[in-house]
């Protein structure tokens, strides 16, 4: 997610229905009898053997096949479909444009990793990251058809209960196999030269600290970033990753929030209108232990194209500076700004 060159409208697919106009065939006839009279009838001697009378046989009217309707893909159904799916796990769903191909971004909890895993087990946590990452995306594009229509990449975000980074990928995929009854060490095995991300090169570092007396939890400051966008806004996330894996070695690792919502008009992307969205943001933010030192913002169109890129510094989050001063929030307009 933390990439950013990515500036690409996706192509969408449309689908015209089919209508069968069935038309049926009505048959009638008529037998029309001369009126009698009351002479006697005629005697008719038949000539050689006449033949026994059979019923009339109608053509027999054969039903037309069911007409075949198209596999219609959209990208939030899928979205509603993978919350059908991983329901009962702690997941972000999300897709955006990521180096310009549209990408299906899944943040995932696994329980079983260890928070305090040391040098010795290092390896075994990240081996386990990996396979629940891909796994996921496995168990998706089973269940979900769609998904390999409409996205290109998998994203993969995978944390432990603590929410510690341990793995994040950018796979192709059409790289994952089609076949289902795969264990996860064979899945693993198959991906292997696909699945190249990022994973942890030290242990996590653990430093308990006290709480402050008003602060959060993140299921708490998640929920009120999801109240503020609503649930009509289907492509808006927030997740929480700390220490994230080595692909944010040249910032320094901390506490990063990533947040994504998506627009449908020109004017939602205009600054003071993203602030707007922003400080509630913030505000939901401002409580949360431990504290933010990095907050960025993802904000894509109604085709799931990257639009707007911003940052917003964990000081002001954690001084409560609110509303945010614009000139130390950083946003990059895609469609107008240069790199």
């Amino acid at each position: 997610m933390g990439e950013v060159a990515m500036k690409h409208r996706c192509n969408q697919h449309c689908f015209s229905g089919i209508t069968l106009a069935v038309l049926p065939l009505i048959l009638s006839g008529c037998l029309a009898l001369p009126g009698g009279t009351s002479s006697p009838a005629p005697t008719v001697t038949p000539v050689g053997d006449a033949p026994t009378p059979t019923e009339p046989v109608l053509p027999t009217a054969t039903p037309s096949p069911a007409p075949t309707v198209p596999l219609v893909c959209d990208a939030n159904a899928i979205l509603r479909q993978v919350d059908e799916l991983l329901e009962g796990r702690a997941f972000e769903a999300h897709y955006l444009t990521m180096n310009q191909q549209l990408t299906l971004s899944i943040w995932l909890v696994d329980p079983e990793l260890d928070p305090q895993a040391t040098q010795g087990n290092l390896a075994d946590n990240n081996r386990r990251a990996m396979q629940t990452g891909l796994l996921v995306f496995q168990e998706v594009i089973r269940q979900v058809p769609c998904a390999r229509e409409v996205f290109v990449n998998a994203n993969p975000m995978i944390v432990d209960r603590l929410y510690q980074g341990w793995y994040r990928d950018v796979i192709p995929i059409r790289a994952f196999p089609e076949t289902a009854d795969m264990t996860s060490d064979e899945l693993l095995d198959a991906m292997m030269g696909s699945a190249r991300g990022f994973y942890r090169s030290v242990p996590p570092r653990i430093e308990p600290q006290p709480a402050a007396v008003d602060a959060c939890t993140w299921p708490e400051a998640r929920a009120a970033i999801a109240q503020h966008f609503g649930p009509e806004r289907r492509n808006a996330a927030a997740y929480l990753i700390i220490d994230a894996p080595a692909d944010r070695a040249s910032r320094g690792e901390g506490v990063l929030v990533e947040v994504q919502w998506d627009v449908h008009t020109i004017e939602e992307m205009e600054e003071a209108v993203i602030l707007e969205n922003l400080n509630p943001v913030a505000e939901a933010l401002s409580c949360l232990w431990p504290p933010v030192d990095e907050v960025e913002v993802f904000i894509v169109d109604v085709h799931g194209w990257f639009a707007v890129f911003g940052m917003v510094p964990g000081a002001l989050i954690r001084e409560r500076e609110l509303p945010l001063p614009p000139e130390r929030v950083l946003i990059r307009n895609m469609y107008e700004d240069e790199w």
